[in-house]
């Protein structure tokens, strides 16, 4: 998989947000561009996506402030 400067960017924001808590990818789609995904590290049952970073960002902080 390519990453572009502002996706490894974005990855590397999520990350360092999240203090290593979640792994955070994303996957190139013919259509609708990318699919931002979020997996807990200690429960791999636990994934979130969103259209953007940013969106994945609120989804992981809203998670995080539900638990």
């Amino acid at each position: 998989m390519s990453y572009t400067t502002a996706q490894t960017d974005q990855l590397e924001a999520l990350r360092h947000a999240h203090c290593g808590l979640w792994k955070f990818w994303w996957v190139p789609r013919v259509v609708g561009g990318a699919l931002w995904c979020a997996g807990l590290r200690a429960d791999h049952k636990v994934v979130l996506q969103a259209r953007s970073a940013a969106e994945l960002d609120r989804a992981v902080t809203t998670w995080e402030g539900a638990r």
